[in-house]
């Protein structure tokens, strides 16, 4: 994926985290407000526990101060009674900014990934996409807790220092004399942490994409009795994502372990430097090893949160790398308004490579006049499809340029520039959803009425009104439960309704049956009427009647003329025409006319 070449810091990473709960600063506030209460809870336990020690060190009779011993006990029992409180506050607290975290990051990587050019996803498998909006974002959702937590262990840890210090300093050096080994071994291990994780995400996407693709594909794979080969390729792929997996677990997880072993140390530690302070007292003794479980409580949270972490700064990094690549944007710095436009289309000396090595279209120029129509022929690879797309801005030429109205294509407000062209495609996109959802996007407010208009036009009322629920009717993911000329139908009225002053028609009719074909013919002719209309076809019929055409060849035009003007020349189109279209004058009806 080219995207995935970018790399980023842990501290752009985490600026990234933090301009996100940014975006939920008033909870946030009011969450570090809790946390600072809670330390503040949190220390006043022990204190008062050692309060208590104190008295009864010192006595063996306890009458004179069992009210004490009681209030400070009591003290101490309340206070863990209020932290419970506090916490079940602070935990709900995360969940809300940590599901706000969660839900802007999803928005932002979408919007991000819908503005990038076609060839971004012509480069880029739409499982692995997938996959890094959905599954990446989920390593992501338990971070904002991670966020909140790591930093109030932190507050914690610096607090419950200072107030070690305060008693007794030598205790408190034995207390943590250990603590920079987990420092140490945090900043050690997290580059291979990270690595390992991203390791595992990316190994997630490709058996997502594979899987999303033996799904595409069952029937073709059924029919050549594929499945078991397919089983074995997906097995191969899972394999490597569970070895993945297990790595990612060893490089997150081992912390623990060598944390509880360096906890343990610590309290050998402890007890040794206690021997030269046998003085301060048995209950300032106790107070320290109750201070230091405080203590290596947050040093194992934060251990644990920061090895965690590594991982959900994997996945943020695979997504901000699609979110971030400012090559694959598309140009919206047009300020010219498309949506008045007339029709006339030029090409001045256009040249055009995918790749830097290949050119597909060198030095086209031609004029389309307002509401003529233009059939574009030749073999498979000339370059028919690569022009419309230019036109519609899918790609942006390498020389010369495209005029619309004598304005370039730059010029024009993308958007605007693109809802002024229809565009029917040869393999037609039917969203799940209604036969009106699917035609309503070309027009959120087209009524009914305006809906069954367009229908009528391209004579498909018949077959939607012979559906259940007609215009309610469910169509199935890719339109699976209806044929192939419904969906086109469906395609062609959808553009209708939109009403654009251009129209693309791209092989549109190549896969229908003679029957659908000669209803669409029909309704084309209403569709074309006053509008520039640019036609790539296969089928005779829709190449004849065009206003000009063009021959291409390896990316450049070779004739030029209408139908009756190239044939008569003899030349590539006239050798086209008997190859692969004279057989077709046999099934046309007599409206057709050479």
């Amino acid at each position: 994926m080219e995207s995935s070449k970018i790399e980023f810091k842990e501290g752009e990473l985490w600026q990234n985290i933090y301009q996100l709960l940014k975006l939920d600063s008033k909870r946030l506030y009011i969450l570090i407000a809790i946390m600072v209460f809670n330390v503040a809870v949190s220390i006043v336990g022990p204190l008062s526990f050692k309060k208590a020690l104190d008295q009864i060190e010192v006595t063996t009779d306890l009458k004179p101060f069992e009210y004490e011993i009681i209030l400070y006990s009591s003290i101490y029992s309340f206070t863990i009674f209020i932290i419970f409180f506090i916490r079940l506050i602070q935990n709900i607290m995360i969940a809300k900014i940590n599901t706000n975290l969660f839900h802007q990051l999803r928005i932002q990587a979408y919007d991000k990934v819908m503005q990038n050019k076609i060839s971004f996803f012509d480069n880029v498998e739409s499982g692995k996409i997938v996959s890094r909006l959905v599954n990446d974002s989920n390593e992501l959702l338990d971070t904002g807790r991670r966020f909140a937590d790591f930093f109030s262990q932190i507050i914690i840890l610096i607090v419950l220092l200072g107030v070690m210090i305060s008693f007794n300093p030598i205790l408190t050096l034995g207390s943590i004399v250990i603590a920079p080994f987990t420092i140490i071994i945090l900043l050690t291990m997290r580059d291979y942490q990270r690595s390992r994780s991203k390791n595992w995400q990316k190994n997630i996407a490709v058996v997502n994409s594979r899987f999303g693709e033996i799904m595409k594909s069952i029937a073709i794979s059924k029919s050549f009795g594929r499945e078991e080969e397919n089983a074995n390729q997906f097995n191969i792929i899972n394999e490597q994502t569970y070895k993945a997996s297990k790595e990612r677990g060893r490089a997150i997880f081992i912390v623990g372990p060598i944390q509880d072993f360096l906890k343990h140390i610590s309290i050998l530690t402890l007890i040794i430097f206690s021997y030269y302070q046998l003085k301060v007292g048995i209950a300032m003794i106790y107070l320290f090893i109750l201070l230091q479980a405080y203590f290596w409580g947050p040093i194992s949270e934060i251990s644990r949160n920061y090895s965690q972490f590594q991982s959900s700064l994997a996945a943020l990094e695979r997504i901000l790398s699609i979110m971030s690549n400012e090559s694959n944007r598309e140009d919206h710095s047009g300020v010219v308004d498309g949506s008045n436009i007339e029709g006339n289309i030029r090409f001045n000396n256009v040249s055009f490579s995918y790749n830097e090595t290949t050119e597909v279209l060198s030095n086209i120029s031609f004029n389309l006049g307002v509401g003529e129509t233009l059939a574009l022929v030749g073999h498979t690879g000339a370059g028919k499809s690569t022009i419309v797309s230019l036109l519609i801005r899918f790609y942006d030429v390498n020389y010369g340029e495209i005029l619309i109205d004598n304005t370039n294509i730059n010029d024009f407000y993308l958007p605007s520039l693109r809802s002024s062209i229809g565009y029917v495609a040869q393999n037609t996109f039917i969203f799940k959803g209604t036969i009106r959802q699917n035609l309503k996007v070309a027009r959120l407010d087209a009524s009914d009425e305006e809906i069954w208009n367009a229908i009528d036009v391209v004579q498909a009322r018949e077959f939607i009104e012979n559906l259940p629920g007609n215009l309610n009717y469910e169509i199935q993911e890719e339109g699976t439960n209806i044929s192939q000329g419904q969906r086109q139908m469906i395609s062609l009225a959808r553009v209708i309704l939109a009403d654009p002053r251009i129209i693309i028609l791209d092989e549109f009719t190549s896969s229908l049956d003679l029957y659908t074909e000669a209803k669409i013919q029909n309704a084309i002719s209403v569709v074309l009427k006053n509008r520039t209309s640019i036609v790539i076809a296969h089928r005779l019929t829709t190449i004849i009647n065009a206003d000009k055409i063009l021959v291409l060849a390896n990316g450049r035009i070779i004739e030029e003329g209408t139908h009756h003007q190239l044939i008569t020349k003899n030349g590539i189109y006239s050798d086209i025409f008997n190859k692969y279209f004279e057989f077709q004058l046999k099934g046309l009806t007599p409206r057709v006319k050479i």
